[in-house]
């Protein structure tokens, strides 16, 4: 990149190799917010800030700082001084550490006279580690390691027994395995072997929206002998699409009568509060194996009325405009009202799946009038 060539060539580092050398001293200036992540990697593409200046003296050779645009480079890659890259294989993201480079890993017994660097010159590099891929190293034994491709929105991680919507592929050699698109995915299933453990692991660390790649030893990926692809290191490519998130909405005891199942997040931060005008559509109604609901169907109440059946009546409560959920309900006297019309003996567990179109925004009791409050 065009920041690459700001920095100040000396000593190359070999490329795809970071090795370590005594000769290069280390002082943490800002720890990182987080170590549990690895240091870059050869290959990897950073953002940096630095100062340089010589050790004796302290003459300021060079500074990102100053000119106000950090150094973009590629780590490992014959684009900067070696120390550099020495330097950032010890550091995380968000830290900032002060090394002392000996002349071998700077400008060597020539220096540099352009620059103002004497021969045999130590130098002290600043550096403040911006940007560089998130690595995990899931089960800290370097057998599978998790990279971050694309960050998705703020929000929470799936948990143990959580179903989750994917997409993922698994590849050795460069030839895809396993894969599938947009299926539905319980963490904890053992289905898929020493494959699930890793992506359980990884699904763990993930938000909606995420997408990593997880690079696997064959000890968590096909075994080391008697398969077809046993002994090989696996990649795996997963999205986390949505989390479907489950509720006991059952009304007075919670006893799990009525499971609520989120399929889409709603929009916005509004949310269907008790004595709300709620507008939805029913999607479809299955009981046992059968379909009862042929064709969607609207409906509309005030939550906490008792218009509508329990299951509608409960479920509601805390959903968001757009948001679409499933319903499973355990008792077919929590799905008899006047407004759905469902036949009186059905087959449990019912399924109704439902869609929230609109609903009244209710104020909050320091936001009322006192007619108002009274109303309420």
């Amino acid at each position: 990149s065009s920041a690459a060539r700001d920095w100040p060539k000396g000593a190359m580092a070999q490329q795809g190799s970071l090795p370590q050398s005594p000769g290069l001293k280390k002082e943490t200036v800002k720890y990182p917010p987080s170590q549990r992540y690895l240091s870059p990697q050869p290959g990897d593409e950073i953002e940096v800030h630095y100062v340089l200046t010589l050790k004796k003296g302290g003459a300021q050779l060079d500074s990102s700082r100053q000119r106000e645009q950090p150094l973009v480079y590629k780590v490992g890659q014959c684009e900067a001084v070696k120390g550099l890259d020495l330097a950032v294989a010890q550091m995380h993201k968000g830290e900032q550490a002060r090394f002392t480079m000996p002349p071998e890993l700077a400008y060597g017994e020539a220096g540099d006279e352009v620059l103002g660097v004497p021969p045999n010159s130590a130098i002290v590099l600043d550096i403040e580690l911006l940007k560089c891929p998130v690595r995990l190293d899931l089960f800290e034994d370097g057998g599978a390691i998790k990279r971050e491709v694309t960050e998705g929105p703020e929000g929470r991680h799936p948990r143990s027994g959580d179903e989750c919507q994917i997409t993922y592929r698994v590849a050795v050699d460069d030839l895809i395995v396993m894969g599938a698109e947009h299926t539905v995915y319980k963490l904890g299933s053992v289905q898929m072997g020493l494959i699930a453990q890793v992506m359980d692991k990884a699904l763990l660390t993930m938000k909606r929206g995420d997408e990593a790649e997880l690079t696997c030893q064959p000890s968590y990926a096909f075994g080391v002998s008697g398969g077809k692809y046993s002994g090989k290191v696996a990649r795996i490519f997963i999205t986390l699409e949505e989390i479907f998130e489950v509720y006991d909405m059952s009304l007075g005891e919670k006893d799990k009568t009525v499971l609520r199942k989120r399929i889409r997040e709603g929009e916005g931060k509004e949310k269907v509060q008790d004595s709300a005008r709620v507008t939805l559509r029913v999607e479809s109604v299955v009981a046992g194996s059968e379909k009862v609901l042929v064709e969607p169907r609207v409906v509309s109440f005030r939550a906490g009325d008792g218009e509508v059946c329990d299951a509608l009546e409960g479920s509601v409560l805390g959903m968001r405009k757009g948001e679409e959920a499933i319903l499973r309900v355990s008792s077919q006297e929590a799905c008899v009202d006047d407004v759905l019309r469902l036949p009186e003996s059905l087959e449990a567990p019912i399924v109704i799946h439902i869609v929230i179109t609109k609903f009244d925004q209710v104020l909050e009791k320091w936001d009322m009038k006192g007619d108002q409050r009274l109303v309420r």
